[in-house]
C-alpha cells in the first residue's frame, strides 16, 4: 500500500499500484516527489516506505531549485577552472550579489561569474536541468547585451563591468535531468542555443555533452 499527500494535506492510500493507476493518479500534476528530490511519473521511481508527496502546477516552490553554499561553491569553480584554463589563469570574479536596476530592484543574478581576456563566463544552477532552464539561461545573454555600456543602462554597475567584454560562454548546471529525457538529448538541444550543461557528480561539475561556442556580446 501506498500513502500519497496532497499540498493541502490529503492523503490518499492505494493497494497494489500498478502503472495505470499511478498515471490516473498524476494526471494533471507534476508527478510525485522521488527519493532525489526530483519529480518523477515512473512508478518505478516510488520511494520506499513514508509518505509521497504529489506536486501541482499551481504549487508554489520555495528556493525548490536553489543551491546549497556547496554547491554554489563547486559551480564556481568550474567557472574559474575553464576560465583559467582558457586564459592563462587570469580570472576576474564578478560580485555575488544580484546586479539591480537604478531603482534597487534586482535585475540579473548569476551564480557564478568570471571575465578573462575579453570572455565573460557566466554559470546558473537549477536542480533539475530540463528544457525551461535552457530557455532561461539563453535569455541571460539578451539581459547582458541590453546592460553593455552605452546601451539602456538598466543596471550601471553591471555595465562598468562589462567594459570590454566582447564574448559570453552560457553553463547550466544541475543535479539530475527531468524524467523522459536524456542527458545526451537535452545538451543537444542546450548547445543549439548556446548553452553548455554540466552535471554535479561527487565534489565537481563536469561537462554534459560538448561545450557550445561562445556567443558575441
Amino acid at each position: 500500500m501506498v500513502t500519497f499527500e496532497r499540498p493541502d494535506g490529503t492523503r490518499l492510500c492505494i493497494k497494489q499500484l500498478t502503472q495505470g493507476k499511478l498515471d490516473s493518479l498524476l494526471e494533471g500534476s507534476r508527478g510525485f516527489v522521488a527519493a532525489d528530490g526530483t519529480r518523477s511519473f515512473a512508478l518505478a521511481r516510488l520511494p520506499e516506505g513514508g509518505v509521497v508527496r504529489l506536486s501541482y502546477w499551481w504549487e508554489e516552490e520555495v528556493d525548490s531549485q536553489a543551491p546549497t553554499e556547496q554547491e554554489l561553491a563547486q559551480l564556481r569553480s568550474f567557472v574559474r577552472s575553464v576560465a583559467g584554463a582558457e586564459h592563462d589563469g587570469f580570472v576576474t570574479p564578478l560580485p555575488a550579489s544580484p546586479f539591480l536596476y537604478p531603482d534597487g530592484d534586482e535585475y540579473l543574478r548569476m551564480d557564478a561569474a568570471v571575465i578573462a581576456g575579453g570572455t565573460l563566463y557566466v554559470a546558473q544552477f537549477r536542480r533539475e536541468l530540463n528544457e525551461t532552464g535552457v530557455l532561461d539561461m539563453s535569455a541571460t545573454l539578451g539581459l547582458l547585451r541590453i546592460a553593455k555600456p552605452g546601451q539602456n543602462d538598466p543596471s550601471p554597475e553591471l555595465a562598468i563591468l562589462l567594459s570590454g567584454v566582447t564574448t559570453v560562454k552560457l553553463y547550466l548546471g544541475g543535479v539530475a535531468v527531468r524524467d523522459g529525457l536524456t542527458i545526451e538529448e537535452l545538451a543537444e538541444r542546450a548547445a543549439k542555443k548556446g548553452v553548455s550543461l554540466l552535471l554535479l557528480s561527487g565534489e565537481t561539475f563536469g561537462l554534459a555533452g560538448d561545450a557550445a561556442p561562445a556567443r558575441f556580446l
